[in-house]
Formats: structure tokens, C-alpha cells, sequence
């Protein structure tokens, strides 16, 4: 993988009612919507669910191929190291970080413009910052992982406050990126808009 995208879902979707990969858009769940966004994007993923949303998922030819696992009491960060982790032994040119709740860009440029950056970079749509957020790997090795080896509490960092200093701000042209479909009446309202539809 040159930049695969970690999706991060192994969250309780605690306002949601339900774990936010297995909303149903009405057709399908919203993971497998998810997953066409990837491929229309050519976006290959990584995709940190919780046991109880792998369980129900499963490994059927439609699950994502590419799992690994963390645990849905811990915070957004610990999802994001299981990820990292993951790709330690083969590492890439630098990752993509997308919330599951954050629908993903087909727009393959967009993904594509963020990674010619040599500093981690986070689209903005009408100055409001979004999803995803493209992080080089040499950033992880140079700035994240000393970070890491002389913290003992994993679970208060916070990604945004580590980019701070560093974090580039593109512009692009796609209202999704700062979408966060937090609650159902959220949910609903995207399915409602045009950047809900596949042939957008």
C-alpha cells in the first residue's frame, strides 16, 4: 500500500444508537457505502473495527480485507495507533486518516493533492476543517513516535492537538470532508443531499 486510508470504526456510536459503520443508509449498511466511496476514490483502506463490529461484518467477500482491532471503550487516538502499528514492518510513503463518520471523498484528486505535502495536511471546505487528513510517514517517525515513547497515558492525546504546530490547510471543492454524521437526524440529513448520491 503507498497511502492507504485508516478507517477508524470501532467506536460505540454511543449518539448514534448504533456503532457507526453498521447504520443502515437504506440500502446497505453504511460501511459497505463506505467502501464504494474508497474504490471510486481508488483508496485502499485499513479498517479499525471493534470485536463486536467485526463479529457482526464478519469476513464475507464483501468485508473489508484488510482489519485490525481495538477496543470501543478507548479513545479516537488508541484506534489510530492500532492502525499505525499495523503497517510498522511494511511502512508507507504516509497514511490517510477518515473517521468513519466523515463520508469519504471519490474524488481522487482531492486524496491525491493532500499527499504531495511533505507535512501532515487537512482539507478545508469554506475555511472549516475536515477529513481526511493525510500524515506522512516520516512525520510519525520523527514527530509522533517521540511523543508516544515518553507518554504513559496513550489516551489523552488527541491527534489535532499534535498537528497543531505542523498541519498544512488545503481548500478543495468537496462539502463531505467537513460533514460528521454524529446523530441519526445527521445521518439523515446527508442521505437527503446531493452529496449522498453515488453519481454525484
Amino acid at each position: 500500500m503507498s497511502t492507504p486510508a485508516l478507517i477508524l470504526a470501532a467506536g460505540k456510536g454511543s449518539r448514534m444508537g448504533t456503532p457507526k459503520a453498521l447504520m443502515n443508509s437504506g440500502k446497505e449498511p453504511w460501511w459497505q457505502t463506505q467502501l464504494s466511496r474508497l474504490h471510486d476514490a481508488r483508496i485502499e483502506s485499513i479498517w479499525v473495527l471493534s470485536p463486536e463490529v467485526h463479529t457482526i461484518i464478519g469476513a464475507g467477500s464483501l468485508a473489508p480485507s484488510n482489519i485490525v482491532l481495538s477496543d470501543s471503550a478507548r479513545p479516537m487516538f488508541a484506534s489510530i495507533c492500532a492502525g499505525i502499528d499495523s503497517l510498522r514492518a511494511r511502512p508507507p510513503r504516509g497514511i490517510y486518516i477518515l473517521p468513519i463518520d466523515v463520508p469519504a471523498s471519490r474524488d481522487h484528486m482531492l486524496w491525491h493533492v493532500l499527499q504531495t505535502s511533505s507535512q501532515p495536511a487537512t482539507p478545508t471546505f469554506h475555511g472549516k476543517r475536515g477529513h481526511p487528513i493525510y500524515l506522512p510517514w516520516s512525520w510519525i517517525t520523527s514527530m509522533l513516535d517521540p511523543v508516544l515513547s515518553r507518554t504513559t497515558d496513550l489516551d489523552s492525546l488527541r491527534l489535532d492537538e499534535l498537528l497543531k504546530p505542523s498541519a498544512l490547510e488545503i481548500p478543495v471543492n468537496d462539502p463531505s470532508i467537513a460533514c460528521n454524521l454524529n446523530t441519526p437526524e445527521d445521518f439523515r440529513r446527508f442521505l437527503e443531499s446531493p452529496a449522498s448520491d453515488p453519481h454525484a
